[in-house]
């Protein structure tokens, strides 16, 4: 009987269940037949249960926020009837492509990076303006005057728009001749004859222009033409324009001779051109004496003579007016007595200290700077207001010297600090997702505490990030020291009231992938820190864009919410990208100082997104020509190719081969014939450390001379192995620039293994381990001065101790040269065969060190132009073999200029212990940083 209530029982509820779907199941399918066919299609494509014959209002609510995340329409909606369903929205067909007409000079990759535009910002008519500025602006700069460029929109499809930049560069025009009116015709030819190195033959350019008028008003300057300005020029362009005349019409003044006399402590030129730069002076009154004057004692005071003297008379000669400046510099001064008291409540110490850190370079020398000890005095009152002495006042500064015109300088600061404002209430205001005390918690805040506004922002800050960390990225704390801080009456107390504006907790709803053609949407996903369901943070908005930029697919990226600074929560996230063209032809020819002179070249092709899902193929030849000393054709034939994603993961495969055959030892005229192949997996693991696993490189050497004449006179004789290995590489990449960095620090740490299991033939087991770290830190970026400083190790062990050893040329140390130690030559490598013997195999281990220090700056005020002091040093060591003098060094100076892909260097060493048998240094040519 029990049995069967319950059967009875499951039967009713079961009926209930199916009521219930059945009543749910109330909405009938969808009929498109109002939709545009290239819309559609592919909806239906991509989410076929559109095509259902009934829905629930659950199915209809998901499948609308499906479809709304794929169209762009405005206020999209499910209208039902009885008979069928239907899908309402506005079109609002979004710009997916830009093509540019016209273009000769450049091609599509580069005009967008000029842009600097990314799809979306092409929608907005302010940003668009400024990028077609830039393009304009580029053009004009490459001498097409009469540049013009016009947009226009083409409907690509119902939902799709092209930008189309159509370019009417014209004609580049070419300065012919200069002609300078209103001088007498000795001086118009001196001007006109410095012109033709700086202007005649060269394209018109405003750039150009101004380099012109610049050499004018030097030369000028140099005739003592102080009061004639340099007017713009009139342009004349012949009857197709590819010509221009330029026409200077002066208005002659007086001309003057600047003499200056008396200087002790600088040199005349320097007083000239540095500190009055009268190559560039030019003044529109006719007594200018006084405003020389006020610079050259600025100067003076700026570098310590306080009490400079300046003595001016004027004399007329001939046609001209000389102006003699007499100087009197009077002594040097420097900072011999700092006396800081008053009403203070630390010891004199703290406040001396305090002034020299808040003081310029220059005070903090000693060097008695008016000007700059009363600033320092200024920022010790600021700096103890935001320590929370909020009253505190510089009663008293004397700036003078111990005796009249001393060398010893005197300086006296009166303090009245005041008391230091106490934390007597902190006011917590909207915070809901946390609560009060870890708010308190956060911010480290008590009452009772001593008020420092420095520690408040950092403070506030901490708060602030801990809220975008956890998803609030939009996320607001009054930053207004007015609005934070309440001040009682006689400021011993404050009372702080943090404000929180927390936004709501951001997760990622839907995932928009937008202006990728070629490109797979599964590729960018992988890419991404986040997916639906995640909680949306900076960190993985960073991380998402670094990691885009780095797959070298994508010019620009862009990723934002659609209902940014909403109340909504569950948000759709639009990952914006503009491709590059993925393919890449390079070729160069070239001329090095090796060995005298040294011909290369090389050509390579690469393909680095076939099929769209970032696989990469490449090819690369290279060649290179001695006709003077060794008359021997080296090449390198380089294979690639990369599987990005294995296994649907951010693992990358790699395969490379490479043969070749080169000089490895010149003095015995050595050639090694190789041929190498690795296989290899990567993994970034963030954006700035990479961790590479050499699954298996083998190469094939085959060692020969040049000739057999040359294996008979150095008694050696052809050599066959095999060198197969495995090992991890991890590289840590903190660089602000990879071309040519100027701040943060690269590492590599690489161990290798090798023995007979793996493939090696004539060649013992050995363990291999090198390790590399350079550290690049900026002195100043104002002058552009960089430090540079790396620091190379390495150890390899033979693990086997048979007969055949390690040889010592292909796996061992060898130091000398650019890469290692600069300043000598391509045959003085050491250890040299002098030392260990023709193809010496290593039976023990070896170790080596190199440490290479580089001081970089800019020269002639250009960012593209540096010079650098360096020094190398460093030793290899093999045991059991004593080799004498292990450790040699160098120092030199280099020439730099910067290029988009990397530094050109012509650098010259000079060895600091050569050998009598060495040269006495070595020239180098290169491209790249160390």
């Amino acid at each position: 009987m029990r049995f069967y209530k319950q059967l009875i029982l499951f039967l009713f509820s079961l009926i209930i269940d199916l009521g219930l779907q059945a009543a749910e199941k109330n909405y009938p399918a969808f009929n498109f037949s109002d939709w545009p066919q290239d819309v559609i299609t592919p909806l239906i494509k991509k989410y076929p249960e559109l095509q259902q014959k009934s829905f629930t209002s659950e199915e209809l609510d998901i499948l609308l926020k499906k479809v709304n995340s794929e169209l762009p329409l405005d206020e999209l909606k499910i209208v039902s009837t009885n008979s069928s369903l239907y899908l309402i929205g506005h079109i609002k067909p979004k710009i997916d492509s830009i093509t540019f007409k016209g273009l000769d000079d450049l091609d599509s990759d580069e005009a967008l990076e000029i842009m600097n535009i990314s799809l979306a910002d092409a929608e907005n008519e302010k940003a668009l303006n400024p990028a077609l500025s830039r393009l304009q602006s580029y053009f004009k700069n490459s001498g097409y005057r009469n540049i013009q460029i016009t947009t226009q929109i083409n409907q690509q499809a119902t939902m799709s728009k092209e930008l189309i930049v159509n370019i009417n560069a014209g004609k580049k025009t070419t300065i012919t001749n200069v002609t300078i009116n209103g001088l007498k015709p000795e001086e118009s030819k001196q001007v006109v004859y410095f012109l033709n190195w700086n202007g005649l033959g060269r394209v018109l350019t405003d750039t150009q222009l101004k380099a012109i008028n610049s050499s004018i008003r030097s030369t000028l300057n140099m005739q003592g033409y102080y009061l004639v300005q340099v007017p713009n020029p009139q342009i004349i362009f012949s009857a197709d324009e590819k010509k221009a005349r330029l026409v200077y019409n002066l208005a002659v003044a007086q001309k003057y001779q600047i003499k200056i006399s008396g200087q002790k402590s600088f040199g005349k030129s320097y007083l000239e051109n540095e500190v009055l730069k009268l190559n560039e002076f030019y003044s529109v009154e006719s007594n200018f004496s006084s405003e020389l004057v006020e610079k050259i004692a600025a100067f003076y005071k700026a570098s310590g003579y306080a009490y400079i003297d300046i003595i001016i008379y004027e004399k007329k000669a001939d046609d001209l007016i000389e102006i003699h400046l007499d100087i009197n510099e009077g002594p040097y001064v420097k900072i011999h007595q700092l006396s800081i008291s008053g009403l203070i409540s630390r010891p004199e110490k703290y406040y001396k200290d305090l002034f020299y850190k808040l003081a310029s370079n220059r005070v903090q020398d000693k060097q008695f700077i008016k000007a700059d000890i009363e600033l320092a005095s200024k920022n010790l009152i600021t700096q103890l207001k935001n320590e929370g002495f909020v009253n505190a006042k510089l009663t008293r500064l004397q700036v003078g010297s111990i005796t009249e015109q001393s060398q010893k300088g005197l300086v006296v600061l009166q303090i009245e600090e005041g008391l230091q404002t106490q934390i007597s209430q902190v006011n917590i205001q909207g915070n809901r997702f946390i609560n009060t005390d870890k708010v308190l918690e956060l911010l480290d805040l008590k009452i009772g505490q001593k008020l420092n506004l420095y520690d408040l922002e950092k403070s506030i800050n901490n708060l602030r990030v801990f809220y975008a960390e956890n998803g609030f990225i939009e996320s607001k704390i009054a930053t207004d020291n007015r609005n934070i801080i309440s001040y009682s009456e006689n400021f011993n107390e404050a009372s702080l009231n943090i404000n929180i504006v927390e936004g709501p907790q951001i997760y990622v709803s839907t995932i928009i992938i937008e202006g990728h053609k070629m490109t797979h949407t599964k590729l960018i996903q992988t890419e991404l820190e986040f997916k639906a369901g995640d909680l949306l943070t900076p960190t993985k908005l960073e991380e998402s864009i670094a990691r885009l930029q780095r797959t070298g697919h994508f010019s620009t990226t862009d990723i934002y919410t659609l209902e940014a600074n909403t109340d909504k929560s569950q948000r759709t996230i639009v990952v914006r990208v503009a491709e590059r063209n993925p393919g890449i032809f390079t070729s160069g020819l070239g001329v090095t100082n090796e060995n005298n002179y040294t011909l290369h070249g090389y050509t390579g092709l690469a393909y680095r997104n076939i099929g769209g899902w970032g696989r990469g193929a490449s090819a690369r030849i290279e060649g290179q020509y001695n006709p003077d000393i060794i008359k021997f054709v080296e090449s390198k034939i380089t294979l690639g190719y990369l599987e990005p994603y294995l296994f649907e993961s951010r693992a990358r495969f790699r395969l490379n081969y490479t043969s070749s055959r080169n000089v490895s030892d010149l003095k015995i005229r050595k050639v090694t014939v190789t041929n190498q192949t690795v296989w290899s997996l990567e993994q970034d693991f963030t954006s700035h450390i990479t961790g590479i696993y050499e699954v298996l490189n083998i190469s094939n050497y085959v060692d020969r001379g040049i000739s057999l004449e040359d294996e008979q006179r150095f008694s050696y004789s052809r050599e066959d192995l095999v060198i197969a290995s495995t090992g991890p590489t991890v590289d840590i990449d903190y660089r602000d620039n990879i071309f040519n960095p100027t701040n943060g620090h690269w590492s590599r740490l690489t161990a290798e293994y090798s023995t007979r299991s793996l493939g090696n033939h004539n060649v013992d087991s050995f363990i291999r381990l090198t390790g590399q770290t350079t550290l690049y830190t900026s002195l100043s970026e104002q002058f552009g001065l960089i430090w540079v400083n790396s620091y190379r190790g390495g150890y390899i062990d033979n693990l086997q101790k048979s007969n055949f050893g390690v040889p010592f040329d292909k796996r061992g140390f060898i130091l000398g040269g650019r890469s290692t130690i600069r300043g000598y030559e391509s045959e003085e490598f050491f250890p040299s065969i002098d030392q260990i013997g023709v193809n010496f195999k290593l039976r023990t281990f070896s170790t080596y060190n190199l440490i290479k220090s580089e001081f970089r700056f800019p020269l002639w005020k250009s960012e593209s132009f540096s010079g650098a002091l360096f020094y190398d040093g460093g030793e290899v060591s093999i045991d059991q073999l004593n080799l004498a003098d292990r450790y040699r060094d160098s120092a030199g100076i280099g020439l730099r200029y910067n290029t988009p892909v990397g530094p050109i260097n012509l650098e010259y060493a000079r060895k600091l212990d050569r050998k009598n048998y060495e040269s006495d240094g070595a020239f180098h040519l290169s491209v790249g940083v160390f």
